[in-house]
């Protein structure tokens, strides 16, 4: 028959008590699961190594409540996806006793950063850009012009003192404080004789509008359109990215309202390309890329 403990041996523990003819003699507590996290919230991607305080044990898994498991007795663990996680402990005795232990982690979303750009107007001494913010889940910006100056304002107007290419950079912060950036290059021409487009629309989701546009018209950037100046002949063409043709003017005055045969386009990116002449009869051809964004009402 099995070995009796001696009844010293069963007062100090008589539930973790076993022997067998290696452990004879020996006292073995349960063991018990727990952890410590370095962080319980942060903003995703979350990276931490888990301390393991448990005692004693001889093997453990962890859950870590997206469907992944680690048997590391202390993980370096990274949780990509935002979300609230349940890490659940167990750990386990050669005597097939176990214990488990479970903690929290909040993992927060970073800011989406997104930003257009149009001329506004040019003087005798600087340059003028309206900035369009399309960034979401953020409360907090900052804007790096590219020379020097930077903006807290959601949507500022920069003054550009000189013609050329600048590195605009938004940055943008959530309600958790979680930080994401975006960054573009942009060309400051005259307006004497010129063209550009912008790089992203919302379009009007109550219907199609035809495309017609001026300043006033157009304040909210509904219709993908260029700014430009001196502009005698004119051709843009819309297109899928597998080579679709959704939309064509010969009017610098009427864009794409992001409408093909009466119906909303899908958000994503299309591709356009536009050739011309300007009034000093030198020709132009520019082709780039349009991202439609759907949701505002």
């Amino acid at each position: 028959g099995k070995p009796v403990a001696p009844d010293s041996l069963r007062k100090i523990n008589p539930a973790a008590y076993t022997a067998n003819t290696s452990d004879a003699g020996k006292v073995r507590t349960n063991p018990s699961a727990s952890f410590r996290l370095p962080l319980t919230e942060g903003c995703a991607p979350l990276q931490m190594k888990i301390r393991n305080t448990s005692a004693p044990f001889d093997s453990c898994i962890w859950c870590f409540g997206e469907g992944s498991l680690s048997r590391d007795p202390e993980p370096e663990w990274t949780f990509e996806t935002p979300g609230i996680y349940k890490v659940t402990l167990k750990v386990y005795s050669n005597n097939g006793i176990s214990s488990s232990y479970t903690g929290q982690v909040s993992v927060w979303p970073l800011p989406e950063v997104r930003f257009g750009f149009v001329p506004v107007d040019d003087m005798s001494d600087y340059y003028e850009v309206r900035f369009i913010n399309y960034s979401a889940g953020a409360v907090r910006f900052r804007w790096d012009f590219g020379d020097g100056n930077s903006s807290s304002s959601p949507e500022p107007v920069h003054r550009y003192r000189k013609q050329g290419k600048y590195t605009v950079k938004l940055t943008a912060w959530s309600e958790k404080g979680c930080e994401s950036a975006a960054e573009e290059m942009i060309t400051v021409e005259s307006k004497k004789q010129f063209i550009n487009f912008p790089n992203a629309f919302i379009p009007n989701p109550t219907g199609p509008t035809g495309g017609y546009y001026t300043a006033a018209s157009d304040a909210s950037a509904s219709i993908f359109h260029p700014e430009s100046a001196g502009v005698v002949e004119y051709n843009l063409r819309i297109y899928t990215r597998s080579g679709l043709l959704l939309f064509e003017s010969n009017d610098v005055n009427t864009g794409w309202d992001g409408y093909h045969k009466g119906s909303l386009c899908e958000s994503g990116v299309y591709l356009w390309k536009a050739t011309g002449k300007f009034r000093n009869g030198e020709s132009f051809s520019k082709m780039g890329d349009i991202t439609l964004i759907r949701g505002r009402n």
